[in-house]
């Protein structure tokens, strides 16, 4: 279980230790950071290797996957992607992502209250985001979950079993290095929060534009 603590910090564990059965998949590729309204979004990428430069594909085509180790070596390698994503696909795998966003002081590590009780409960991997300011908590589980909070509502997240994971393997301390079962907290995250089905209100054919998300209709 997570430590009680208000901070968050990352624990430095060597990559080799975290995500083992996330990082067996064949579904990885990289992205790069675009200017987006104002913000900016992950697009996945690949890379010319003549000239080093990164072009825009879709993450939903399997000519464009790689293991994790290609991967990995393209990041290190190209100073044109910015870092590892992952598919994740309920039809192939039992990995379920909840994406806490905007909870966290980049500067301090101090962490919003309702996220840090989440976090402590979880039992399961968690890392920090690229930002700084949210972190991931990745599960297994064989229940459907896909959906959002509400603007309004006090704390920020998605969860998802179909999707694009940015993975960063900045790994918070008391964490568990590997994706772990916790049903029960699942439950209590959909129903506390009132979180949304995406299903419900969006064409699934278009809900990587309509909710902001990796470019999915490219290359």
């Amino acid at each position: 279980m997570y430590s009680p603590m208000h901070r968050v910090r990352t624990s430095g564990v060597d990559e080799f230790h975290l995500l083992p059965n996330l990082k067996h998949l064949d579904r990885w590729v990289c992205w790069r950071e675009e200017p987006d309204e104002g913000g900016t979004r992950k697009v996945p990428v690949n890379v010319d290797s003549r000239s080093g430069n990164s072009y825009r594909i879709s993450y939903l085509n399997p000519d464009n996957w790689y293991t994790y180790h290609e991967a990995k070596e393209i990041v290190k390698t190209y100073d044109s992607v910015d870092g590892l994503q992952v598919v994740i696909d309920d039809s192939k795998d039992d990995f379920v992502i909840v994406d806490f966003d905007n909870c966290i002081d980049p500067k301090t590590g101090r962490i919003d209250g309702a996220a840090k009780q989440y976090l402590r409960q979880s039992d399961t991997y968690a890392e920090l985001s690229p930002s700084g300011t949210g972190f991931h908590l990745v599960f297994r589980g064989d229940i459907p979950r896909q959906g959002w909070t509400a603007e309004t509502d006090t704390i920020d997240l998605e969860a998802y079993d179909t999707y694009l994971l940015t993975v960063t393997e900045n790994h918070l301390v008391g964490s568990s290095f590997e994706a772990r079962r916790n049903d029960d907290l699942l439950d209590r995250i959909f129903t506390e929060n009132d979180i949304s089905w995406r299903e419900l209100f969006f064409d699934s054919s278009k809900t990587d534009t309509q909710l902001g998300g990796p470019i999915a209709d490219t290359g």
